[in-house]
């Protein structure tokens, strides 16, 4: 029998909440566990659970409005950003905390220990 760490299952939790939200918002869905950067393709967010672009991805088609990740966040390892805007990131939901800023075209392997696993928001800035 497989067992599954309470972080794993918080994991997936979060990324298929994301998943329901952005694709009943039309925004997109999430990929398998083999995605890559290289699925991140024209103007999209992409999130992933784990570093190098590894783990669960969850992508935006276009910009998200901003908000607040689902209930079980915190699980955002790396980050690619194609698109031409800034997109501020939070450690809390609503904007609050620690904030950590990707640029236009930016592609983030590891984002810096202090917010790894820690983004609850979001909002282009």
């Amino acid at each position: 029998m497989t067992t599954f760490s309470a972080t794993a299952k918080r994991r997936a939790a979060l990324f298929l909440g994301a998943a329901t939200l952005a694709t009943s918002a039309g925004l997109g869905a999430a990929a398998p566990a083999s995605a890559a950067a290289s699925d991140c393709n024209g103007y999209q967010l992409c999130l992933f659970t784990d570093a190098n672009y590894g783990g669960t991805l969850i992508r935006w088609n276009y910009l998200p409005a901003g908000g607040t990740l689902p209930s079980d966040h915190d699980s955002v390892s790396s980050i690619v950003n194609n698109s031409g805007s800034n997109i501020c990131f939070y450690e809390h939901p609503g904007y609050g905390g620690l904030k950590f800023t990707v640029g236009p075209w930016q592609k983030w392997a590891t984002v810096p220990d202090w917010i790894n696993d820690k983004i609850s928001s979001l909002t282009p800035c």
